[in-house]
């Protein structure tokens, strides 16, 4: 939701993470540094190139961004609700939920608050603030659409003159002209000639509803002022306002901003960033009259719901943002590798097998395959509707011998033929509702402990069923894992014989009156997802469950495991990583030829202290010892 570029970078701000592109190459922006703040970013803004002004929802935050790929944090100021920011030299005016404050960044170690006053009266999106001749702000909430100005002259005592009470979407100013520009359903143009008392001059038409205004600076590039807007339904306009009425050069269809409420950088120059909710977007503006698209950065959307972990990478679903993949080779610092959207659906859920990728789309979008042999550059396959629009979300998806299952909850199960990956085809359709399931050998494990016979996928039969409160369950060769519905905790099942499975044992866990959502299971533990909280669960020895690890993340949601390293989909942030060390010390051991001494029976003397070099003294490995 926010976005500001300076040369040959762009800061933005990716849920709660301050992250940094190099956009040298318009077409393929690549992420070069990152800081994770606590909370939601709303507003980024540069001053030069090396400092940069961050608003959050926890307060206001100075980095040193020198050095784009370690951006560092200088300072930081609680201001509740943070949205907006202005920057200048000695200070920065930051609108933070109904206050207006002015912030002494003199020394940018130690900025302190010079003085407050009453901001807007809104509660939504993201306030709007100007700053016109370095004196006069202009603050407003578009969800009230009054402006509410402000003579800042005298730092230390906030001045409120009467409010503007003019309707607007977005706004901004023109200080080369005295223009105070306002988006409703038309671009309308304000005389600033008097600051506390703008008045009309022109209306102009062009689109519907503006959602974002930028005045470019003036600058070699531009010998007059040029004017960017975005609109409503995706589009991106550039008026020239050296001559008088203001005039549409050029304008450009961004499909990627259309429904959503887009924002500008307040200084462009040959390049203009447009951030919105799913992310951001490049326009090549080096000629305002002939406007080139750049590309699009695919961030966040409404968060990822499902996760799937196949060797050095993650697949998210990533909601209306699509499928995301992430490079988890070196898991302290996952990095962004591909992205692939689906005509405007919102991805719930994922699963790998192989060279592919199977997603589904929410409410009737339907089923798609994607060729990730190139997990930088993801290729669509093909797609399958998935009944009529009113179906509910894919929760879960298992893939299993050329076949893919998918619950739709109260919508059933469908299977799919997925032998040609470029070609599935849809085999049966099983109407049970389930929230979770899970595939092995032919056969079908269902949230609530229910076993199907899928082998002939046109007459699935029921194998067994227990009467398992559960949302989610994994199996593997010998036990099913059901996660719980309020706070049931873990039951593991012995389905050693699916006719006839047997309870074996449980372990309840609190989740605040609320569900497992999803588990994953690798290395003798069952992760459990649900409530924002993540479980690790012992189970290596499945008579006798131990609850070993517990952490509280904002939003748990899909889980994933390999080896000792649990992936966490958390809806607002995207991927966590966190490790189990429990068995971190677990290590891969190489031999030469020939015969290698691995062990000894005993310490000679009873003592340990120097029996390697007792006894191998030439050895050239270390030595290890057990408990057992």
């Amino acid at each position: 939701m926010a976005i500001d570029i300076q040369g040959h970078y762009a800061y933005i701000g990716n849920g709660r993470s301050f992250q940094i592109l190099d956009i040298t190459n318009l077409t393929a922006p690549v992420i070069v540094g990152e800081y994770v703040t606590s909370a939601l970013i709303y507003d980024v803004r540069l001053r030069g190139d090396s400092v940069a002004f961050v608003c959050t929802w926890d307060g206001f935050l100075i980095f040193d961004v020198s050095n784009p790929t370690v951006p560092v944090k200088l300072s930081e100021i609680p201001l509740w609700g943070g949205n907006r920011v202005i920057p200048t030299d000695s200070f920065a005016y930051v609108a933070s939920g109904l206050r207006l404050s002015i912030v002494d960044i003199t020394d940018l170690r130690n900025p302190y608050i010079r003085s407050q006053a009453a901001g807007d009266e809104g509660g939504g999106f993201r306030d709007e603030l100007a700053l016109y001749n370095g004196r006069y702000l202009y603050l407003g909430d578009p969800d009230v659409g009054i402006i509410y100005p402000y003579d800042c002259s005298n730092p230390d005592n906030l001045q409120e003159l009467p409010n503007l009470n003019i309707g607007w979407y977005s706004f901004s100013v023109s200080d080369r002209y005295s223009w105070l520009l306002v988006g409703t359903s038309n671009l309308k143009v304000y005389s600033l000639i008097n600051p506390a008392s703008p008045s009309l001059i022109d209306t102009l038409k062009a689109g519907t509803l503006f959602t974002s205004i930028s005045v470019s600076d003036y600058s070699e590039n531009y010998p007059y002022d040029v004017v960017f807007t975005t609109t409503q339904n995706g589009w991106l306009y550039t008026f020239d306002i050296s001559s008088y009425p203001p005039h549409v050069v050029d304008s450009l269809f961004i499909p990627q901003i259309a429904g959503n409420r887009a924002s500008f950088p307040l200084r462009v120059r040959d390049k203009v960033g447009i951030s919105s909710p799913i992310g951001f977007a490049l326009v090549d503006a080096q000629n305002p009259y002939t406007l080139q698209s750049g590309s699009v950065f695919i961030s966040g959307g409404e968060g990822p719901s499902n996760i799937a972990v196949q060797g050095n990478y993650a697949y998210l679903a990533n909601g209306v943002t699509g499928l995301a993949i992430l490079d988890i080779t070196n898991p302290t610092q996952p990095v962004r590798v591909g992205s692939l959207l689906f005509d405007g659906a919102s991805i719930g859920a994922v699963a790998v097998e192989g060279s592919n990728a199977y997603v589904v789309g929410t409410y009737g979008y339907g089923f798609w395959t994607v060729d990730v042999s190139n997990p930088r550059i993801p290729v669509q396959m093909s797609w399958i509707p998935m009944g009529n629009p009113s179906w509910k979300p894919g929760l879960s998806i298992a893939v299993e011998k050329n076949r893919a299952y998918v619950a739709l909850s109260d919508s059933g199960i469908v299977i799919i033929d997925v032998t040609n990956p470029a070609a599935p085809s849809r085999l049966g359709i099983y109407p049970r509702s389930v929230l979770s399931l899970a595939a092995r050998d032919s056969l079908l494990f269902l949230s609530g402990m229910s076993i199907l016979n899928v082998s002939d996928p046109k007459h699935v039969s029921q194998v067994s069923q227990l009467q398992i409160p559960s949302y989610a369950i994994v199996v593997d060769s010998t036990f099913a894992y059901n996660g719980g519905i309020v706070d049931t905790g873990l039951t593991v099942v012995d389905i050693s014989n699916p006719s006839h499975p047997s309870v074996l044992s449980a372990i309840g866990m609190w989740l605040n009156g609320s569900n497992i959502t999803d588990m994953a299971l690798s290395g003798g533990y069952v992760y459990l997802s649900g409530n924002s909280l993540l479980y690790a669960v012992d189970v290596s020895k499945p008579q006798i469950l131990r609850i070993v690890g517990s952490c509280n993340p904002i939003y748990s949601w899909g889980v994933a495991a390999q080896d000792r390293f649990v992936y966490l989909s958390e809806s607002i942030d995207g991927l966590q990583i966190f490790e189990n060390k429990l068995i971190s010390h677990q290590q891969h051991y190489s031999f030469e030829a020939g015969w290698n001494l691995i062990s000894v029976p005993a310490f000679p003397g009873g003592e340990s202290s120097g029996a390697k070099n007792l006894l191998i003294p030439f050895s050239t490995s270390s030595a290890f010892t057990y408990e057992t």
